[in-house]
């Protein structure tokens, strides 16, 4: 089994995150997707049912028994959400007007003038004066008054009321749990499920994650890598012990857009990926990349800067949500991206950029050894890596080399998570403990086949050597293939 690699000279490091939803949900769909270089398929737990995730995972696993690609499964959870009621039409709403939130359920706007919310809290947390944001931030609505069960708004912001609007509360600690009830058994069903990435919603700090792990632990999912999207207040001021204590972070920049001034998330999205890369995890950037492509062909010149923008701060993956869950064009989506991306990458190489990553022991300095020698060695085609528990792999691909590396592990549970780290192309391959020599062989005979190289070439190699009856860590320049 082996990742599919494009046939070019220098393959595409960053990864592809694509939401699967109605337009990319059949068999035909995700292979789609994977040719066209998508490396993690999301599935939205806001959204659909175990039964209906049920079927597009046991699909995801058929495409990946063909052994021409390999995604990794990400389970992305709902998070606790504030929302209004379902409303039998459209109710349009204007400047000016007035609209009453209420705790109260079962209430039709155009009937009795008030719109239901499902959370009990909303009373006590509405502050007078300040906003609460509706639909992403589309309408504002200014706190006037307040009774028992009521909160009386004045609109600001034209816009129509429609079924289960998310509301925000920017700034404000509201007193939802971090992991709702609807979240456990999503998260349980994950673990059934054998899925490989866990994206948290609204998490708020490290204890939450660690909450997390314990539980998915005890149902078997050991080896559950955890992403922690930031996208609250409390997880921005708790971000480094967040990032410390997750295996990956997304920057969600959608609620932070909405919980936070607008205008600071593109210092945010620094900030967590500097964060990230500090920490050696994987980061993702999500939200409105390519937004305007769910109705047109093309992205916006805006768009197409965005993409770019993540690129030029070596971000391990892009996510594309709408675009491909419902959107009218997710292939071309995909096929944007990956153009985008391509671009960027080529321009960061001509910029030569220095390793970040700081010097944490043995392995450490052996993975910046190699990336080193690999840049300076014009012969060397890339890196190669033996990694059972991926530990090597992401120091080295934390490091940003400006050449490909290629991982080769005997674990799924290592395997699959993988598939997000920017710059790695994976392949699973039988370990010989006894015999180290007789590992690097096996890789070899796979890395031709990798590479589509009909000819040996010369690769920097990590891997363990048996002396005196003691693995040892290694660095080799290997004639391989």
């Amino acid at each position: 089994m082996h990742s599919h690699t494009p046939n070019s000279k220098i393959p595409r490091q960053t990864r592809v995150v694509a939401t699967i939803g109605p337009a990319t949900c059949s068999q035909a769909q995700l292979r789609a997707l994977c040719e066209r270089g998508v490396n993690v398929l999301r599935l939205n737990f806001s959204h659909g049912t175990h039964e209906w995730h049920r079927g597009v995972i046991e699909r995801i696993k058929e495409l990946r028994a063909t052994g021409e690609f390999c995604p990794a499964i990400m389970l992305d959870t709902k998070g606790p959400e504030i929302r209004t009621g379902d409303v039998a039409e459209a109710w349009g709403i204007a400047p000016e007007e007035m609209l009453t939130l209420t705790i109260e359920p079962g209430h039709e706007p155009a009937v009795t003038g008030k719109l239901s919310v499902n959370y009990d809290g909303l009373v006590r947390d509405a502050r007078l004066g300040e906003m609460i944001m509706m639909d992403s931030g589309l309408v504002r609505l200014q706190v006037e008054a307040k009774t028992d069960s009521d909160v009386l708004c004045r609109v600001l912001d034209e816009g129509k009321v429609t079924s289960r609007r998310h509301l925000n509360l920017p700034g404000v600690r509201v007193s939802l749990p971090s992991v709702t009830e609807q979240d456990w058994e999503d998260l349980a069903f994950g673990a059934e499920m054998g899925v490989d990435l866990y994206a948290l919603s609204f998490i708020r700090s490290a204890e939450d994650v660690s909450a997390i792990r314990e539980f998915l632990r005890a149902r078997g999912a050991v080896a559950a890598h955890l992403i922690a999207k930031i996208e609250t207040p409390q997880a921005v001021d708790d971000l480094a012990d967040i990032v410390s204590v997750a295996d990956g972070v997304m920057v969600a920049r959608g609620d932070l857009g909405v919980e936070t001034a607008m205008s600071a998330v593109p210092i945010l999205q620094r900030r967590i990926v500097k964060q990230a890369r500090a920490h050696n995890k994987p980061v993702i950037v999500a939200t409105h990349m390519l937004e305007s492509m769910i109705e047109s062909p093309v992205p916006t010149r805006a768009e197409v800067s965005d993409v770019f923008a993540a690129v030029l701060q070596s971000v391990d993956g892009v996510m594309l949500s709408g675009e491909t869950a419902s959107g009218e064009y997710p292939l071309r989506a995909v096929e944007q991206m990956v153009g985008i991306i391509t671009e960027g990458e080529a321009y960061v190489r001509a910029q030569a950029p220095a390793c970040a990553l700081e010097a944490d022991g043995v392995r450490c300095e052996l993975a910046r050894v190699a990336v080193r020698m690999a840049a300076d060695l014009c012969h060397v085609q890339g890196i190669v890596v033996m990694s059972r528990t991926g530990y090597m792999a992401r120091l080295v691909a934390g490091l940003r080399p400006s050449k490909m590396v290629y991982v080769f592990t005997d674990r799924e549970t290592t395997y699959y998570p993988g598939q997000l780290l920017r710059g790695v192309e994976w392949s699973m391959v039988e370990f010989d403990a006894a015999h180290p020599e007789a590992t690097v062989q096996r890789a070899a005979q796979k890395l031709s086949a990798m590479t589509l190289n009909d000819e040996p070439r010369q690769y920097i190699v990590i891997s363990d050597s048996l002396i005196d009856g003691k693995m040892i860590p290694m660095i080799q320049v290997r004639t391989l293939g």
